[in-house]
C-alpha cells in the first residue's frame, strides 16, 4: 500500500513543481504591475499635494495683489489762423502699467519706483474690480521701490515674510499683471542668492545691488507685483528680468522683502531712507584667501580690505583683514549680504558683528551710522526747500572723493534727498551731479537755486546729470 500511495504523489509532486514553474513569470509580472502602480500613486500624490500647495499660497495673496495704470499730462497747443500758439487744458496720456501688492489695511501698496516715476496719475485696481487713485508716500530710486497710498476699505493685506532664511532651489510663485494681464500666477525656484553686478542701478552704486534670482516667469507688467512662498508669504518684489526679446526667458530679479520692509518703514516713518552706514571697502572672501587667513576654504564671509577714518567701522574697532561671517545674527555670504544688513540697519542702533581675526572668531558691536548725513557732513551743502533737496557745489575734492579726479566735472552734487522731493519721484539719486536745468549751465549751489526761482516745474523742466561717469536727461515736474 505504501508503495501504491508513492507512485500516486510523486505524479501529482511533480505535476505541481511544474505548475509552480509555469506560473512563476505571472506571478512575477504582476508583482511587477502592482510595485508599478503603487510608485506612481505615490508620484501622483507627492504632485498633488504640491499643486495643492501652490493653490493655497496663490489663493492666499491673490486678493492683494493689485494692478497699476500710470497717465501724464501732456500740454496741448494748437496755433490759430495767425500762426499763434492757443494753450488749451492738458491731456492725460497712458503712460505704463505694473503690478503692486497691499501692506497693510489702511491702503499702502508696495511697487517699484520705476512703475510710478514720472506718472501724474495714479490708477489701481484691486482684484475685485474697484478702482482708487494712489498718490505717492515715498520712493527710492536707489533701490528702485515706492511706497502707495489708496483711501479703500475691506482691503486685505499680504503677509510680509523674511528673505534672510531663503534657500536656493525653494518653490517661489510670481504674481502680477504681465502685459496687463491681472493675477497672473507663475511658479518656479528660486535661482540664486545675493545677486548683484546686473546693471539696474546705477554705476556707483552697483555693489549694492542685491537681488534674489527666480525661473519664475516674469514679464513685463509684472514689476512691482510679489514673489511668495509655498505658505503665501511676501518674500520678494519682482522688479526686473534679464532677455534679449523683452519676454521671460526664466531669468527673473526680486528685490528681498527684508530690504522692502526697511525701506518702507524709512519712507513712512520719516519720509526718507536712511541708508545704514558702516564705513569700510570690502571683497568677496575666495578659497584661496580664506586659506591665507588661516580658515576653511569653503568659508563664507567678506574680506575687510579697508577701515575709513572717523567712520563707525573705526570706532567699533575693525581692522583690514577682518573677515566678517554675520551681521545681527544674519549669515553674511558676500558684500552684498553684508552691504544689505548695513542698510536695513537703522542709523544710530546698534549692531552686532561677528568677525575671524588671526583665525579666532570674536564678536564686535558697532554703531551703524547714516550715509546720508555723512554726505552732508563731508560735502556740506545749502538745503532748497521747494525741491527737497540739500546740493553742494562741486570742487575738486568732492571730485576726487567721488571718484572723478581727472574728469572735467562741474555742476552741483545732490547730497541729501527727502522720498517725497520731485527729483526723487524723477529718479534722482543722492550722488547725482546737476549741470544743467532748462538750457542753462549749472556751476554752483548758488546758480542753482537762481535757476530753480525762475522755472515752471508744472509744465516739466529738464535737467541734465551725471550718474557714475554718464551722462543723460531727466524731466522733473512739481
Amino acid at each position: 500500500m505504501p508503495r501504491t500511495r508513492d507512485r500516486i504523489l510523486r505524479p501529482m509532486c511533480a505535476l505541481l513543481a511544474a505548475c509552480s514553474l509555469v506560473l512563476t513569470p505571472s506571478a512575477w509580472a504582476v508583482s511587477n504591475a502592482t510595485q508599478s502602480d503603487d510608485a506612481a500613486e505615490v508620484e501622483l500624490r507627492y504632485a498633488r499635494s504640491l499643486s495643492n500647495a501652490f493653490q493655497r499660497a496663490a489663493e492666499r495673496v491673490e486678493p492683494s495683489v493689485v494692478h497699476i495704470t500710470t497717465q501724464s499730462r501732456v500740454a496741448s497747443v494748437r496755433r490759430d489762423l495767425f500762426g499763434r500758439r492757443l494753450f488749451e487744458p492738458d491731456t492725460l496720456r497712458p503712460t505704463g502699467l505694473g503690478s503692486g501688492v497691499i501692506a497693510d489695511e489702511h491702503g499702502l501698496i508696495l511697487t517699484n519706483n520705476h512703475v510710478v516715476q514720472q506718472a501724474d496719475i495714479l490708477v489701481v485696481r484691486l482684484s475685485d474690480g474697484r478702482e482708487f487713485q494712489a498718490t505717492i508716500v515715498g520712493s527710492d530710486p536707489q533701490r528702485d521701490l515706492a511706497v502707495l497710498k489708496i483711501d479703500a476699505d475691506n482691503l486685505q493685506p499680504a503677509t510680509l515674510g523674511e528673505s534672510s532664511s531663503l534657500q536656493v532651489g525653494e518653490w517661489v510663485l510670481a504674481i502680477g499683471s504681465p502685459f496687463g494681464f491681472s493675477n497672473t500666477v507663475t511658479a518656479g525656484i528660486i535661482s540664486a542668492k545675493g545677486r548683484r553686478g546686473i546693471g539696474l542701478v546705477s554705476e556707483r552704486f552697483k555693489d549694492y545691488e542685491d537681488f534674489i534670482q527666480t525661473d519664475a516667469a516674469i514679464n513685463p507688467g509684472n514689476s512691482g507685483g510679489p514673489l511668495i512662498d509655498l505658505e503665501g508669504r511676501v518674500i520678494g518684489i519682482n522688479t526686473a528680468i534679464a532677455s534679449q526679446s523683452g519676454g521671460s526667458v526664466g531669468i527673473g530679479f526680486a528685490i528681498p522683502i527684508d530690504l522692502v520692509k526697511s525701506v518702507m518703514r524709512n519712507l513712512i516713518e520719516v519720509g526718507r531712507v536712511g541708508r545704514g552706514w558702516l564705513g569700510v571697502t570690502m571683497q568677496d572672501l575666495t578659497p584661496d584667501l580664506a586659506r591665507s587667513f588661516g580658515m576653511p576654504a569653503d568659508q563664507k564671509g567678506v574680506l575687510i580690505a579697508e577701515v575709513l577714518a572717523d567712520s563707525p567701522a573705526a570706532a567699533a574697532g575693525l581692522k583690514s583683514g577682518d573677515v566678517v561671517v554675520s551681521i545681527a545674527g544674519r549669515a553674511v555670504s558676500g558684500a552684498a549680504s553684508l552691504i544689505t544688513g548695513v542698510e536695513i540697519t537703522p542709523p544710530g542702533t546698534q549692531t552686532s558683528l561677528s568677525i575671524y581675526r588671526e583665525g579666532k572668531q570674536r564678536e564686535i558691536n558697532a554703531v551703524i551710522g547714516d550715509r546720508g548725513e555723512r554726505n552732508t557732513k563731508v560735502f556740506g551743502g545749502l538745503e532748497v526747500d521747494r525741491l527737497g533737496v540739500t546740493v553742494a557745489t562741486v570742487t575738486e575734492n568732492i571730485s576726487r572723493e567721488l571718484g572723478y579726479q581727472g574728469n572735467d566735472i562741474s555742476g552741483v552734487l545732490i547730497t541729501d534727498l527727502r522720498a517725497s522731493s520731485p527729483l526723487a519721484r524723477s529718479g534722482l539719486e543722492p550722488d547725482d551731479i546737476i549741470y544743467g536745468v532748462a538750457n542753462y549751465q549749472v556751476r554752483s549751489v548758488d546758480e542753482f537755486k537762481q535757476l530753480i526761482d525762475r522755472v515752471n516745474f508744472r509744465e516739466g523742466v529738464r535737467f541734465q546729470v551725471i550718474r557714475g561717469l554718464r551722462r543723460g536727461f531727466i524731466v522733473v515736474r512739481e
